[in-house]
């Protein structure tokens, strides 16, 4: 498989899970750039943090809301792990942390939490 639908369709450009997910930080260059002083720029910045291919080597696993996804990254250093996607909302890609500050969550350990949340809902 080279190809995920999941989410894709709402950035632009190629996308493939064979070819590496390529952060292993933070990253969200419309942080650099201010709305109020060079709005063309900012619009160009942020059209450009859309492209697909910053989100290659990744499978959305859950939609958060207003456009923010949980990705499982499985292709690149990152394998394993889980990131957030918020370039819907210009708030760029995050790795997701552990209950104790630890970076680098484990999809087990996501869907244990979630499966404790909804059973002490019960």
């Amino acid at each position: 498989m080279t190809h995920w639908f999941t989410h894709a369709h709402l950035a632009t450009g190629p996308y493939s899970l064979n070819i590496a997910f390529p952060y292993t930080e933070y990253w969200n260059p419309v942080d650099l750039v201010d709305y109020q002083e060079t709005p063309e720029q900012y619009w160009h910045v942020s059209d450009e943090c859309d492209r697909n291919e910053h989100i290659n080597g990744t499978i959305a696993i859950c939609h958060l809301g207003c456009g923010h996804l949980m990705l499982l990254v499985v292709t690149g250093s990152e394998r394993g792990y889980l990131w957030s996607d918020c370039r819907g909302s210009d708030k760029g890609l995050s790795p997701c942390f552990t209950l104790d500050g630890t970076k680098g969550m484990i999809f087990l350990t996501w869907y244990e939490a979630w499966l404790d949340r909804q059973l002490a809902s019960v």
